[in-house]
């Protein structure tokens, strides 16, 4: 076997296994939380008296700013480094989950899931430039696939954990899932 073979089948070690771990992490959260509303829609017209159909920008608001702002979040990092503005966009989409679970009309609701629309722009770019800066050598592959996977897995799980406790729990709970 070469060198270089040698090299790209290496196993991860304690770090490597943490970079990726916490991307992983983030990008199954900020999709979770995204696919999770959909089905939450009825449950929160009918919270505050409201037709589903006036909360729509609960979604697209939440879309708009993380679809807009994914550049200037990349940006963003790539001016102030990339664990700064990770680490201040998964705080802010912490508080703004806090928020979102503590709103008391839909406006309240409306802006918070905006503004964690922006929080989440400075996390899905930048999660997956974290591991890949992190890793450099064959394992680069299979370090991306695993946080692109979680990824998937949070948008395939978002509709179900959305409507088991919307049904179950409340639809605040699941703005609080985000916290930890």
């Amino acid at each position: 076997m070469s060198a270089s073979a040698g090299r790209t089948t290496r196993l991860f070690s304690r770090r490597d296994r943490a970079v990726i771990a916490a991307a992983s992490i983030a990008m199954l959260l900020v999709e979770l939380d995204w696919f999770a509303l959909n089905l939450m829609l009825p449950v929160i017209a009918r919270d505050f008296g409201t037709p589903a159909t006036n909360l729509q920008w609960l979604v697209s608001g939440y879309m708009l700013t993380l679809g807009a702002l994914m550049i200037v979040g990349g940006r963003a990092a790539d001016l102030y480094g990339r664990r700064r503005i990770i680490v201040l966009g998964l705080t802010g989409f912490a508080v703004m989950s806090v928020v979102c679970s503590a709103a008391r009309n839909a406006a309240w609701l409306t802006a918070g899931r905006v503004v964690q629309g922006m929080t989440a722009a400075l996390v899905l770019p930048i999660a997956v430039a974290v591991v890949t800066a992190h890793f450099r050598d064959g394992r680069q592959g299979r370090a991306v696939g695993t946080v692109l996977a979680f990824s998937a897995v949070g948008t395939a799980l978002g509709p179900f954990v959305g409507g088991s406790f919307a049904e179950l729990v409340s639809w605040r709970a699941v703005f609080l899932l985000n916290v930890p």
